[in-house]
């Protein structure tokens, strides 16, 4: 387990990776941890050599794979392929780290995977409003952020309006399909969407198909559930100027009487083509620097506006901090990486 009291940090360091091959780690996240990084290194540093390469899998508690691709870290190309995952995916529990070689490589693979945490406290937790003072003047919330762990943050902070979004519970009733009709414009050109199963439902199913039909009723995409999440993203194909779209779920039943009722929690996010960007400030200016246990009281502000929300729908967005520390960071690292998002979900 990575102890917050010594860095919260694990390193696994390998040798002779074969051709085609995994190797498993696993890490327990500790509790409060609001970001995990993952870096994987292939370089002279560790023993490899050019013709060698892998990548990293990660997987949650419950064995869903988590986290963008990241790419091959390879000695001659990029040594470094880094990886955050950040709440609330990030939950506590035992996460597997599963190295793969390339099925190409010409050598074995030396590696050393680095597994951190950061954790910090905010308040409040998301941005639910932001009030403008007068006619003309930006709107504005407050975040106070504590580094929960020891260190310090280094970085900047960054706010942006990406979208609409709503998270619901669906609940479905005499029937094994469920379908939501959707439409994407020149405004928000693309859509993206989580499903998530509770276990007991999940082990109804032989399979669980999850597809977004269009205005003829054709596949645009097909997918699954991968354990008991399904994420699907779906953008308006270029030059068209709108298009409808249906999202249909299909449960594949074992026994035809579970069909009865039964549900799954959906969020859902229309992306804005252009995002509106706000800025972050502290008081008095200065450099963003966030020690272990000192409460940093930060104005989040947005001049500009954003289209009014379809019904039912309201604005989302993030304040991003990244980490630009240089005191900690090697040959072929990610500047900037991200290791705290607090979410923008408007009431109103």
């Amino acid at each position: 387990a990575a102890d917050p009291a010594t860095g919260a940090k694990l390193v696994f360091s390998g040798g002779d990776l074969q051709a085609s091959t995994t190797r498993r780690h696993f890490v327990a996240a500790p509790a409060g941890a609001t970001a995990m990084r993952c870096r994987l290194e292939v370089s002279g540093d560790v023993g490899a050599r050019d013709g060698a390469g892998c990548y990293l899998e990660i997987c949650d508690p419950e064995g869903a794979v988590q986290g963008d691709w990241a790419g091959y870290a390879r000695p001659e190309t990029s040594p470094v392929a880094d990886t955050v995952i950040t709440a609330p995916g990030l939950r506590p529990g035992i996460w597997e780290m599963n190295v793969v070689a390339a099925i190409g490589n010409l050598v074995d693979t030396n590696y050393r995977l680095t597994v951190s945490f950061d954790a910090y406290d905010v308040r409040p937790a998301e941005v639910t409003a932001l009030a403008r003072r007068g006619a003309g003047e930006p709107a504005v919330s407050t975040l106070t952020v504590t580094r929960a762990f020891p260190g310090v943050f280094k970085g900047e902070a960054v706010a942006e309006i990406a979208g609409f979004g709503r998270e619901r519970e669906i609940a479905v009733e005499q029937s094994d399909e469920w379908s939501h009709a959707f439409k994407l414009d020149a405004v928000t050109p693309r859509a993206r969407f989580h499903l998530a199963l509770d276990e007991a439902t999940a082990n109804l199913f032989t399979d669980c198909a999850v597809n977004v039909l269009d205005a003829d009723g054709h596949a645009a995409r097909a997918t699954g559930f991968d354990g008991l999440v399904c994420d699907l993203d779906m953008s308006l194909p270029a030059g068209t100027a709108a298009a409808s779209y249906t999202l249909k779920v299909i449960g594949g039943f074992a026994l035809g009487a579970d069909a009865e009722s039964w549900g799954f929690d959906l969020s859902e996010e229309y992306l804005l083509a252009a995002p509106v960007a706000g800025e972050v400030s502290r008081a008095g200016g200065g450099d963003l620097h966030l020690h272990c246990g000192v409460p940093t009281e930060l104005e989040v502000s947005f001049g500009g506006t954003w289209p009014a929300p379809p019904d039912s729908l309201l604005p989302i967005g993030a304040v991003e901090f990244r980490d630009l520390n240089l005191d900690d960071r090697r040959p072929g690292d990610r500047a900037g990486r991200l290791v705290l998002a607090v979410p923008i979900r408007l009431a109103e």
